[in-house]
């Protein structure tokens, strides 16, 4: 089942982008510091994306271990 998505009122975007760019001018926040916080997740997502592989072949490392053992011992 798919949900219908409507399309955003535009003076209400208008006003959370103005919002946004009031608070970000506020904190000194800078097109750069996107750039940056983007670039971070990124390679955070990555870092996580390796670690989960090399877990998995962990996981079947010992699997097949255990198989063999099982096997073997019989």
């Amino acid at each position: 089942m798919f949900k219908t998505i409507n399309k955003p009122d535009m003076d209400e975007y208008n006003n959370l982008m103005e919002k946004t760019q009031e608070w970000a001018e506020k904190v000194g926040m800078t097109e750069n510091d996107i750039s940056e916080a983007i670039s971070e997740v990124r390679k955070i997502r990555k870092a996580a994306i390796i670690i989960i592989d090399n877990c998995f072949i962990a996981i079947l490392t010992i699997q097949r271990f255990i198989c063999n053992s099982f096997f073997i011992s019989k």
